[in-house]
């Protein structure tokens, strides 16, 4: 990593420590995002549960196996679309007022669009793998244009190219807080915690973690909503993003 990229890196991290409009959004979406991590971890665990005991059975697998598997990869695609849209307007917002209006406007073409970078991710992944995992990289943001682009509200870009025009200039930063959100603290959560995240074991410690897992994901969406809206406009007074956009 140049020089440059790191100071890069340092400055944003240092610019994006949370503000007290996080802790107010924190404050009103908890109990939503933590409702939500915990129905999707009950079913994510007993869709896995399904799939083993197929493996595993002594008469082979069937092609049962192959629904649950599909449901499985169609739930760890709506579910963190529906947390993003959850966490997004929470901070722009500071409130969960009129969050319903909100969702029914946004949450179809959301998810319809990171089903569209799945897709074309997915399809240069069978081609190339790494290119494949770079193309996926280039759409972290595509929820983001969805929600709060002029643009793309006006129908002028297209989501998945403005995501990746976007991404491209942080595309350092955006990875690292993805590694950091997504793959280090999960890792060592499952790692640490293994049998104490299996709900049928240990209940409450399984949906204590779910907290932690509501708190670090309306984290990683503070971090990087500050950075998309560098895009679009100046912040607000002392970095609040305390503008309606419903």
């Amino acid at each position: 990593m140049t020089e440059n990229g790191l100071r890069s890196i340092l400055n944003h991290v240092v610019t994006i420590i949370p503000k007290p409009q996080f802790f107010l959004a924190l404050k009103s979406s908890f109990l939503l995002i933590f409702l939500a991590t915990l129905f999707y971890r009950l079913i994510d665990q007993f869709t896995t549960k399904q799939i083993e005991g197929l493996i595993r059975s002594s008469d082979g697998i069937s092609s049962v196996v192959w629904g649950w598997a599909g449901l499985s990869l169609v739930l760890s695609i709506l579910f963190p679309t529906l947390l993003a849209v959850i966490s997004l307007y929470a901070l722009r917002n500071n409130s969960l007022k009129r969050f319903g209006f909100f969702l029914r406007n946004h949450l179809e073409l959301s998810i319809l669009e990171t089903l569209r970078a799945w897709g074309i991710s997915i399809l240069w992944g069978f081609l190339f793998i790494i290119p494949g995992l770079i193309k996926m990289s280039y759409y972290y943001l595509t929820t983001f244009v969805v929600l709060f682009s002029p643009e793309y509200a006006r129908g002028e870009v297209d989501a998945l190219k403005k995501s990746a025009e976007i991404s491209k200039r942080h595309w350092g930063i955006l990875n690292l807080s993805v590694t950091v959100f997504y793959f280090v603290i999960p890792i060592l959560v499952s790692t640490i915690f293994d049998e104490y995240t299996v709900f049928e074991k240990h209940p409450f410690f399984a949906a204590a973690f779910c907290g932690v897992e509501a708190v670090t994901v309306l984290l990683f969406h503070y971090f990087v909503l500050k950075l998309f809206f560098n895009e679009f406009m100046t912040p607000p007074d002392q970095g609040e993003l305390h503008v309606a956009y419903v």
